[in-house]
């Protein structure tokens, strides 16, 4: 697993874990960081996991945003 991955993932399911501010996705970003990498569109994605592509979008803008990445292809390196 890659070291930003493992990471993100220890942030988010570590109660204990103190934050690190703009680096820790939610759990809803966390997936849609998943079904992005895999290759999804926006719309599949929302069809997926029932919210709307505008959704999926304003996610992966912040996830873009929190991991310092521009492009889709960016999260297949983190989460492919």
């Amino acid at each position: 697993m890659h070291w930003l991955l493992m990471l993100i993932v220890k942030k988010n399911t570590d109660p204990n874990s103190k934050s690190i501010p703009g680096k820790c996705l939610s759990s809803r970003e966390l997936q849609v960081a998943e079904l992005c990498a895999r290759g999804m569109t926006n719309k599949e994605i929302g069809r997926l996991i029932g919210i709307s592509p505008l959704t999926v979008k304003k996610h992966k803008e912040r996830i873009f945003k929190k991991l310092d990445m521009h492009k889709a292809r960016d999260l297949v390196a983190v989460f492919g």
